[in-house]
């Protein structure tokens, strides 16, 4: 089980990967968005009780999910 820190860094590791996103070379968004979505296979196992909104952000056939 996570802690409450550790979940927090996930999640902060998520938005600085999204940022990165933006800027990053072509090469190189297709493993930072899978990186992304094991993060987000992480928090849905270890927060199931959080409601899950899929984003329209696909890459690769790999979904996104948004938490609020």
């Amino acid at each position: 089980m996570l802690t409450k820190n550790q979940i927090n860094h996930l999640l902060e590791e998520r938005d600085r990967l999204f940022k990165a996103w933006q800027y990053a070379p072509e090469g190189d968004k297709n493993s930072i968005v899978m990186r992304i979505s094991d993060i987000d296979e992480d928090l849905a196992f270890y927060q199931p009780e959080k409601k899950k909104v899929t984003r329209k952000f696909v890459k690769n056939n790999v979904n996104l999910i948004l938490y609020d």
